[in-house]
């Protein structure tokens, strides 16, 4: 695309603006300063209720926040070749949703085309989440740009001015993720305890795309007459989920409840971190290649036998943080595991040009996997076990027996037969038995020698006998080092098919190339 998309590093909370005497003066805090009552979370007393912080489309508000002049620039986020969200300049030109990339071009001449990653998207959301941490302790992260937190209506006024979002207040999570929702950016919609019935018959159907009603539900209530949400609020649960099947259960709990107003305490994902910090600026490869086999060592050790699957990987240079992160497709363990997601995460992130002040590993994710290996410990167990099954159940055992691996009919690979009294080594025999079948199976032809005809066999080579991807190999004979070659006089055998099938030249070497 034509822009390259960078997440920025999201806004710290400011201080809410202190209230004295009759009149209100906000004055400027430090952008670092979190609110009074974050430290303590709400006071008792206090007319705290649920807030809903909207940040949606979560790419569009990142690029935004990096780049203010974009909010004024044609800008869309694209996900395989088509546009997911698009920006209000956007929208005016035509680019809709659903549109494929060419066709946004084409109505938007200088379109911002935004392909956020997913790993570092759902970085800068836990930035945003710990951001908001320092506000309130009650905080949720409904998804990600929605997140839900319990705060004094002040507080959502400056939470709207600092995040520059959506923010909607009520007492219930529902009804306050709708006020959101229906309000512009940087604005507070509140919704009075009482007044949710009169709030829903006002509220258009439009916005409920936000909670789960998608383009064609909404045209297809249009098509019945319904303008409100509170028009689709008179029709029962059965009727709601009938009609609109899964988007209708979605919507039940907004429309007729159950209403939640309880929220959680938040709790960062637990991570583990490392640190090294350079005297000196690192350039050199096998210098900060010795520093991540530090860090590696380090973070495996402190894993204590649990896994992670994400590698976060900070270099500081010159005091700017440059961070990269990396999603394993196996779990990581051994410091070998580590250390490749590090190398790869360093190239990623282009610090190493510049000179490396301080370096940073984070593993998130943790999990303790179990494992595993067989249902008995031993294979004398294994034996007992199935001699007792065969002796109660005659034939309810069936094991695979491979027939051809290589034969493109299933049926002619392999097939199901019944374990016999001598266990799972018959297999093998049999294996070995349709391996060597397969060896006298050969093509025969015929050569010209001095004197006379006589046949000879051309047998595929050791290699081909190899079984494909997927198929049991475990108990097939190991195919030599180095395939046999076979030596044909060329000539006698043009010579020989001249004779018998005249007409047909140059066909037979073609084919008994192909066989050797």
């Amino acid at each position: 695309m034509d822009t390259l998309f960078q997440l920025p590093t999201p806004p710290k909370p400011r201080r809410a603006p202190a209230a004295r005497g009759p009149t209100v003066r906000q004055s400027a805090a430090p952008e670092s300063a979190a609110p009074e009552s974050a430290a303590r979370g709400p006071r008792q007393g206090s007319a705290t209720q649920v807030v809903a912080l909207l940040l949606d489309p979560l790419p569009l508000w990142l690029a935004e926040r990096h780049d203010p002049t974009l909010a004024r620039t044609p800008a869309a986020v694209i996900q395989d070749g088509r546009v997911t969200h698009a920006n209000v300049p956007a929208r005016r030109l035509g680019v809709s949703r659903g549109m494929r990339v060419e066709g946004a071009r084409l109505r938007a001449e200088h379109l911002v085309a935004l392909e956020p990653d997913g790993v570092e998207l759902a970085q800068a959301w836990q930035g945003v989440l710990r951001d908001l941490s320092a506000w309130t302790p009650w905080l949720v992260g409904r998804r990600q740009g929605l997140a839900l937190l319990r705060a004094t209506p002040h507080e959502a006024q400056a939470l709207a001015e600092t995040f520059e979002g959506r923010v909607g207040v009520a007492p219930d999570r529902q009804t306050a993720e709708l006020a959101a929702a229906a309000t512009r950016p940087a604005t507070v919609r509140t919704v009075p305890p009482g007044d949710e019935a009169e709030f829903l018959a006002r509220l258009p159907l439009r916005f409920l795309r936000a909670v789960g009603l998608s383009e064609r539900d909404l045209t297809r209530l249009h098509w019945l007459g319904l303008a409100t949400a509170g028009d689709l609020s008179r029709w029962s649960v059965e009727q709601l989920e009938g009609y609109l099947g899964a988007a209708g259960r979605a919507l039940r709990p907004y429309l007729h409840g159950p209403r939640d107003a309880e929220l959680p305490s938040w709790a960062p994902p637990a991570a583990l971190r490392r640190h090294l910090a350079f005297d000196q600026p690192l350039f050199e490869p096998f210098e900060l290649e010795g520093a991540i086999d530090h860090l590696s060592s380090a973070l495996a050790e402190a894993l204590e036998g649990s896994a992670a699957r994400r590698l976060t990987l900070v270099a500081e240079v010159g005091g700017v943080a440059m961070p990269a992160s990396r999603l394993a497709k196996r779990p990581m363990r051994e410091s070998g595991q580590i250390r490749r997601q590090a190398l790869l995460a360093l190239s990623d992130c282009g610090a190493a040009p510049v000179g490396v002040d301080a370096l940073t590993l984070e593993l998130d994710e943790r999990a303790r996997l179990s494992e595993q290996e067989g249902l008995w410990a031993t294979r004398s167990q294994r034996d007992r076990a199935q001699e007792a099954v065969l002796e109660r159940f005659p034939g309810s055992l069936r094991q695979v027996r491979w027939r051809d691996p290589h034969a493109p009919a299933v049926d002619h690979a392999w097939s199901w037969e019944p374990v016999s009294a001598e266990g799972p080594a018959g297999a093998a025999t049999s294996a070995d038995a349709s391996v060597s079948r397969r060896r006298d199976d050969a093509v025969p032809l015929f050569a010209a020698g001095p004197e006379h005809l006589e046949p000879i066999v051309l047998g595929a080579p050791a290699e081909a006998q190899r079984p494909r991807s997927g198929a049991r190999h475990d108990r097939l004979p190991r195919p030599p080092l180095r395939a046999p070659l076979y030596q044909v006089d060329l000539a006698a055998l043009e010579n020989e098919r001249a004779e018998r099938w005249p007409g047909e030249r140059g066909r037979l070497t073609g084919r008994v190339l192909r066989a050797a």
